[in-house]
């Protein structure tokens, strides 16, 4: 039986993405049409990275040229218009790891080894990845922390009798957890997509205040 099932489950995991050991070597991003003028001391500027993150095909395909078919950028606009539940925001350095050993010399040479990548399919998903029956997970929510609930004014969450949080009018890509980002890119499963847009939304900031007493019941006489 245990024969039976590791050959089923090795036929079930045929032409998945094979993962391989790599040296840790920045891929040379000069390879992309879009950065072939890009020096090594603008590369490592961390402005520079943040003033050239891709948000929407446009961008990417200010990079990547005709080395992606346009099939690519629709199915990515498409998913971004109608299935994602966040912005995307990429810096350079991360679209850069993306099918790293490929090179590309022709138009749409890129293209495959870019679909079948498994950081482009974690941080940029396109329509097609998505199960046309479970594109998001079924209890997937804009507000899965019910902070709506708890306003106290609009934008001002009070659960806990010393904290409140306020969102402010500011863009926001959270860290894992929910936590600020060390860099320019948004968390895969952030507690708040609903402040992620591409316009600019509120920015949750955690506030220490002091105990507030509840409010009283309906009948009841606060001893205060």
């Amino acid at each position: 039986m245990d024969t039976a099932r590791s050959q089923t489950e090795s036929a079930a995991l045929e032409g998945v993405y094979e993962y391989r050991s790599r040296p840790l070597v920045e891929p040379d991003w000069r390879r992309l049409p879009g950065w072939r003028d890009v020096t090594a001391a603008e590369w490592a500027d961390p402005q520079w990275q943040r003033a050239h993150c891709v948000k929407d095909a446009k961008g990417l395909r200010a990079v990547m040229g005709d080395l992606l078919d346009e099939g690519f950028y629709e199915d990515w606009e498409q998913d971004r218009l109608h299935r994602a539940t966040m912005s995307v925001l990429l810096p350079p350095q991360m679209i850069n790891t993306m099918a790293p050993e490929a090179t590309g010399g022709r138009p749409g040479e890129l293209t495959k080894a870019f679909y079948d990548d498994p950081v482009r399919r974690y941080m940029l998903p396109v329509l097609s990845d998505r199960h046309p029956e479970w594109p998001s997970h079924p209890m997937a929510s804009r507000d899965s922390l019910h902070e709506q609930d708890m306003w106290v004014v609009e934008g001002l969450t009070h659960r806990y009798p010393t904290k409140v949080l306020a969102e402010l009018l500011s863009t926001w890509a959270p860290g894992p957890g929910g936590r600020p980002p060390r860099g320019p890119g948004p968390c895969a499963f952030p507690l708040r997509p609903r402040l992620l847009r591409a316009v600019p939304s509120r920015a949750p900031l955690l506030l220490h205040a002091a105990p507030v007493a509840p409010a009283p019941l309906c009948g009841e006489r606060r001893m205060d």
